[in-house]
């Protein structure tokens, strides 16, 4: 339902079923496991090391990022990028959900206020700071 407001900019619906979503318009064809990561110089390291073959794509009117394979004895998941920000996570996580992935590691970098953090050092985050909005 729309809620009406004498502004319209400030009007909106109420609805939690979206108009338009990924599952309408994409196939249910990448492994279910999947491994995001920020690090394009070590994403591209390891494509070349193992020679990973491109199974399907992100699509954007910008740019298309490259789904690759990584398989291991029968084990197959995906590797790819997402796209920058949390907007952009969150947008290709939807897309790569409705293409069939249902579990995700998401590797990236952050920076932190903690005194004795070191680089390199493995943080699990449980809260972040965002001016996103996401």
């Amino acid at each position: 339902m729309i809620k009406k407001n004498e502004y319209p900019v400030c009007e909106y619906d109420t609805s939690r079923e979206p108009i338009i979503k990924p599952t309408d318009f994409l196939e249910k064809t990448l492994p279910s496991k999947c491994v995001i990561t920020f690090f394009r110089n070590e994403l591209e390291q390891l494509v070349k090391d193992k020679q990973l073959p491109v199974i399907a794509y992100l699509k954007s009117e910008v740019l298309d990022i490259p789904i690759y394979e990584y398989a291991c004895g029968a084990e197959r998941l995906c590797v790819t990028m997402a796209f920058c920000g949390a907007p952009g996570a969150a947008v290709t996580i939807e897309e790569l959900h409705a293409m069939g992935c249902e579990k995700f590691i998401i590797c990236g970098g952050a920076g932190s206020i903690k005194e004795n953090s070191k680089v390199g050092e493995i943080i699990v985050p449980i809260a972040a700071v965002r001016d996103e909005g996401t």
